[in-house]
């Protein structure tokens, strides 16, 4: 799935549910983490059919890796 960002920035469970083999239920584990840590953003505003867009953001890739926002803010 670290690949998949490149190919398809824009995902559904369903997908990730493709690229895994994983069954629907527990392929809505790593998207719901995934949108906690802000990797991925939810974009449809709709509570079905949801689709999910890897972050553009430029601190993903920081040495010290994405901000975890379950930590409080990172230190100056």
């Amino acid at each position: 799935m670290i690949e998949s960002p490149f190919r398809q920035p824009i995902v559904s469970v369903r997908h990730v549910r493709e690229v895994t083999g994983l069954e629907y239920a527990a392929a809505k584990n790593p998207v719901a983490e995934f949108e906690e840590l802000r990797i991925l953003e939810e974009i449809t505003g709709q509570k079905r059919s949801r689709r999910f867009q890897y972050r553009a953001d430029v601190s993903l890739f920081d040495a010290e890796g994405p901000h975890d926002p379950r930590e409080g803010d990172p230190a100056p």
